[in-house]
């Protein structure tokens, strides 16, 4: 897919007059607000398109240049977040029945994009200069990629389409080098190095190279992102042996539900259920009083792990209650459970939504 000139994106791909372009494009800052997302160690503060005309009408442009023209535009392979048709678990699959497990998390990966770096993968697919400053305007917020909007998700994996292709050969390279330096070994076996990523979440395995004793491909990897503006965490990297426990799931000669998790959620809602009913019904009491009883959870759990996540507020609690429902819905669509696994799993979803209600309805 190409735009080829001002005119073909005008009338074609936004379905505007010029006018209500730049009408548009004078109003950006203030389609956005800042919103705050609570995380792990703190809070994630992103821009979200607002509810007001000046947000509808950015919002659509957007969408348009969604449907009518990103859409079309090849990603890499190894790309599995904000794909129609993928999922995390696709993410995961890849991996399954290798040994070796390698874990990278890309920090800031929205706020990381260069304007050099976007532009000049824009030019790939526009030719004209007045319609690429137009959709790179219609795109950004301050040069920046806001996480908030439309275009982000999918423009993220076209921006990053070169860097996962390069390092997918990184990974066959290695893969051909070690078969030719074992070309008399009878028992080679398949022989390979995966890559997959969502979003920031990168995912290597390998049934025979060992990460953590070559430490050069982790420096490699480190290099490659670095050229093109990217850090990792290192707080996040992790290296594993036969197993890895990523968002709920075990990856190793399957794919599973992390029982660890399962396990926890299972804690918290015995924590806030009425002892004296036989159904589950959530003490009120606890919901009401949520402060101290989130003081007491936290102590409870840090008993039984210590690592254990904390939760700060109402807010926090809310978001982590809602994360493990949409982990649990998306287990229930996409895997081939037992009967009994599943209505477990439905009791449960059904149980944190009692939860849930009660928590938010406080809250109001």
């Amino acid at each position: 897919m190409q735009i080829y000139n001002y005119k073909f994106l005008l009338e074609k791909i936004l379905k505007t007059s010029d006018e209500k372009l730049h009408a548009v494009l004078e109003g950006i800052e203030y389609a956005y607000e800042e919103t705050e997302i609570p995380k792990k160690n703190g809070i994630r503060v992103i821009h979200m398109l607002r509810k007001t005309p000046e947000g509808r009408n950015l919002t659509n442009f957007q969408r348009n240049l969604v449907r009518r023209f990103l859409q079309k535009i090849p990603i890499a392979i190894p790309a599995k977040g904000f794909v129609t048709g993928e999922s995390y678990q696709n993410f995961l699959m890849p991996h399954a029945g290798n040994h070796y497990f390698l874990r990278i998390d890309i920090k800031d990966f929205f706020d990381s994009f260069s304007e050099k770096l976007m532009k000049s993968n824009l030019k790939e697919f526009i030719q004209d200069r007045e319609a690429l400053e137009t959709v790179f305007e219609l795109c950004t917020l301050n040069a920046k990629l806001p996480q908030g909007a439309v275009t982000s998700p999918i423009l993220s994996n076209i921006f990053f389409r070169r860097i996962d292709q390069r390092i997918l050969k990184y990974c066959q390279s290695i893969e051909e080098r070690y078969r030719k330096e074992n070309t008399r070994s009878e028992k080679q076996g398949i022989r390979r190095i995966s890559y997959t990523r969502y979003a920031d979440d990168m995912l290597f395995s390998s049934d025979f190279f060992d990460f953590g004793e070559h430490i050069y491909f982790l420096r490699m990897l480190s290099k490659i992102l670095k050229e093109n503006g990217f850090e990792i965490n290192r707080s996040k990297t992790m290296m594993c042996k036969g197993e890895i426990g990523l968002n709920g799931y075990v990856v190793g000669d399957g794919l599973r539900l992390s029982r660890r998790k399962l396990q926890s959620v299972k804690e918290t809602l015995y924590f806030f259920r009425k002892q004296d009913q036989e159904l589950y019904e959530v003490d009120m009491r606890k919901a009401e009083d949520l402060k101290e009883s989130l003081k007491k959870l936290n102590e409870m759990r840090r008993e039984n792990n210590k690592e254990a996540r904390e939760f700060r507020s109402r807010q926090d609690f809310i978001h982590y209650l809602a994360g493990c429902r949409a982990w649990m819905i998306s287990v229930l669509q996409t895997e081939q459970l037992l009967k009994k696994d599943s209505k477990r799993l439905e009791k449960t979803i059904q149980r944190l939504e009692e939860l849930l209600k009660a928590v938010e309805k406080e809250e109001g």
